[in-house]
């Protein structure tokens, strides 16, 4: 499986497998790193999909899912792309799922899968619903290895998806329309960091 994933320590070049990326926590599996793989998903998705049609962000169980899913879609939407943000944890099928019923451009799923507890992972769901093909992979990957400072600047049709019910949503799920005041506050934080 080293095939499909590759962690190396922060600040040093992201390999993009074709599920996505994983690394240990607090090690190479950071806020700075998550936002360096979803940076370019985020671009591809721009360059070869409808970003107009949006991604879905999902995120499971495991000790700061919810925090790294919404650095996650705070970077995707701060280039203009739609965000659905799961409010609560949920499985990975059922973002590649709703990716598909929703018609999105393509998923994120905070996840380390079957990996140990240290572990979390990034996993791009194409506007399929299903892993990225090694085409995508291609495409994603190279640029894995910063994130464009001007992506952090909103463009006009960023979160411009209406609200998904729950009876559209599986397990119960609460998708929240990533708002305009969390993706502002996305965007003063990253501009106090730097």
């Amino acid at each position: 499986m080293s095939n499909r994933y590759e962690s190396h320590p922060s600040g040093s070049e992201i390999k993009f497998g074709t599920d996505g990326w994983r690394g240990v926590m607090a090690e190479d599996f950071t806020d700075e790193n998550v936002r360096k793989v979803a940076h370019a998903i985020a671009r591809y998705v721009v360059r070869a999909e409808k970003p107009g049609a949006g991604v879905v962000v999902g995120y499971d169980t495991r000790f700061a899912s919810e925090r790294f899913a919404r650095v996650a879609a705070e970077t995707v939407a701060a280039t203009g792309t739609p965000v659905w943000l799961a409010t609560e944890a949920c499985p990975t099928p059922a973002v590649s799922l709703l990716v598909r019923q929703l018609g999105a451009a393509g998923g994120i799923q905070i996840t380390a899968s079957h990996n140990p507890y240290r572990w979390n992972g990034v996993k791009f769901k194409a506007s399929y619903g299903s892993s990225a093909s090694p085409a995508i992979v291609a495409q994603v990957g190279p640029h894995g290895r910063g994130h464009d400072p001007q992506c952090q600047q909103p463009l006009e049709n960023a979160c411009s998806l209406p609200a998904v019910s729950r009876r559209q949503a599986l397990c119960q799920i609460k998708w929240d329309h990533y708002s305009d005041q969390a993706r502002a506050d996305a965007l003063q934080q990253t501009a106090e960091d730097e």
